[in-house]
């Protein structure tokens, strides 16, 4: 094998490497993350709804989401944002018996965004002063689903 042949099929791969390496190693700003914690609520006629969310490291934060009406809990959502093994961040929720595992691909401009090739929504929090907007997005034509519009409890 002459000198061109080698350079002609070692550089490709070099390349390859070099880009799936830093793809690979980006990061998130997670001190957007930061924001999450403590307690939101929104409040009106038929009840009260509170989302909470709690930095336990810079890789784990555990959130819970609870509608109260007429003092009884109607729904509740148990939430994590975590650093996966493959280095990644996700937004964990279970709702009753179903699992939802969502990609952080997001974490700038006071958005945070999570998605994933196999769930048929994304969901976005936006942190608009003391105010967090939460949206239920569907993937297939990015319509919002749902929103709620939470405000910090002092």
């Amino acid at each position: 094998m002459n000198f061109k042949m080698l350079l002609s099929s070692v550089f490709p791969l070099i390349f390859f490497l070099t880009i799936n390496t830093k793809a690979m190693s980006q990061t998130l700003n997670t001190s957007l993350f930061d924001k999450l914690a403590g307690k939101w609520e929104i409040k009106d006629n038929d009840g009260t709804m509170y989302e909470t969310w709690e930095k336990v490291n810079d890789t784990l934060y555990k959130g819970i989401s609870q509608m109260i009406i007429n003092g009884k809990v109607v729904f509740e959502e148990i939430m994590s944002l975590e650093k996966d093994t493959d280095g990644k961040f996700y937004f964990n929720a279970l709702i009753k018996d179903r699992k939802i595992k969502l990609e952080v691909v997001k974490a700038e401009n006071d958005e945070l965004l999570y998605e994933s090739d196999t769930d048929k929504n994304k969901v976005s929090y936006k942190f608009e002063g003391d105010n967090l907007r939460a949206r239920i997005i569907r993937r297939e034509d990015n319509t919002v689903k749902e929103e709620f519009f939470f405000t910090k409890s002092k």
